[in-house]
């Protein structure tokens, strides 16, 4: 009989196990963008990709998928830390400027423009086909994961 309430005791526990891992990859969100503008303002993400939904509460939610949709350019103003990833379609820009990005990870299908000032840290992999440039001197990109960003780097 113990044996038993053992086994259903660890079966429970599984079950508690997958269900509180199910829930947290259920609050990751996909976001888009709808128009040009600062990458770092909550209000220019949206849960549907025609500029419809809601606004992310912040960009440090695990799992949340930041993506910039073609043919909008994101300008960044100030220094921009996403937990997820951020996904520049094909198409789409981001224009990093001199400010810092740090985020979970980086898929480059469109173009990425960096300025001269700080460097770019990915917590994760850079993926993509996309076009990289950056200006003047080049940026160093600190990647934790695994870079297999196999398009254009440019330094203009």
């Amino acid at each position: 009989m113990n044996l038993l309430k053992t086994k259903l005791f660890q079966i429970f526990n599984l079950c508690v196990l997958i269900l509180l891992v199910s829930a947290t990859s259920l609050r990751a969100t996909t976001y888009y963008t709808n128009a040009n503008g600062a990458p770092e303002t909550l209000a220019n993400w949206w849960t549907v990709n025609n500029g419809t939904g809601t606004h992310p509460a912040n960009f440090t939610t695990a799992g949340d998928v930041f993506i910039i949709q073609s043919p909008n350019v994101m300008t960044m103003a100030a220094a921009w830390t996403v937990t997820g990833t951020v996904t520049i379609n094909s198409g789409a820009t981001l224009a990093r400027g001199s400010v810092a990005l740090t985020c979970g990870g980086l898929d480059i299908s469109g173009t990425m423009t960096n300025g001269n000032g700080t460097s770019s840290t990915v917590n994760g992999n850079v993926t993509g086909t996309g076009i990289l440039t950056t200006g003047g001197t080049v940026r160093v990109f600190n990647v934790t994961g695994n870079w297999t960003f196999s398009g254009t780097a440019n330094n203009a």
